[in-house]
This record gives structure tokens, sequence and C-alpha cells, in this order.
């Protein structure tokens, strides 16, 4: 829109087209090593049921992390959610009644006994 104006400044709309053009290759290359390390996990031979939702997880994190300097942040938060994403599969899929059941349970006491040791204070 900048670029049909008939005042714009060229070398402001060289440089914003630059900057865009390189975050969007670093945007890129971490979805590429993402998913790299997604299937080298070979989740679709071992978990077939397991949704592959990798860019999703990428774009919810890009909603939080959305500046250039975020991006070990963003690989990891990722990896997290994809990964919980999997337990979440595994969870509906796989579990049976008593299973899942020991497991609901470890995972509120967990949260009941993490959440004293937060310093929400801070």
């Amino acid at each position: 829109m900048y670029e049909e104006e008939g005042s714009h400044d060229e070398i402001l709309l060289n440089f914003a087209k630059l900057d865009f053009n390189l975050l969007q290759r670093k945007h890129q290359k971490e979805l590429c090593d993402i998913t790299r390390w997604w299937k080298a996990l070979d989740f679709e031979n071992k978990l077939p049921f397991a949704r592959n939702k990798v860019v999703e997880c990428y774009f919810w994190i890009m909603a939080v992390y959305f500046e250039p300097q975020y991006d070990v942040a963003r690989r990891f938060l990722t990896k997290l959610i994809t990964l919980l994403s999997v337990t979440d599969d595994i969870y509906d899929v796989e579990g049976t009644l008593n299973e899942l059941q020991l497991y609901t349970d470890a995972i509120q006491m967990y949260i009941s006994v993490s959440f004293f040791f937060i310093p929400w204070y801070s």
C-alpha cells in the first residue's frame, strides 16, 4: 500500500521489503528445523493416530513470541506444545480408564504442588 502512494520514500520502501523478506526467511528456517525434528521422531509410523500439528503449534507460539530475537523460545515452545498434543492423542486413543485416572491424578498433584513453589509474588 505504501508503494502505491506517490510520495513514498524509495529507500525506506526498499529497507522495509528487505526487512520483511529477511524475517520471512528466518521463520521458514525455524519451521524447517522444527519439521525436521518432528520427522526424525517418526511418529507417523510409531504413533499413526497422533496428529501432525507442527505448523499449527508454531503459529500459536508466533502469536506470543513474534519478535525476531525470540527464536529459541519459539523453537522450544513449539516442540513442547507439539509433544503435549501427542500426549493428548495418546490419552484419547490408547489409555484404559484406570491408566487415565492415574495419569490425571498425577498431573493434578503436580499442578497443585507446583503452584506453591512458583514465586507468584515477584
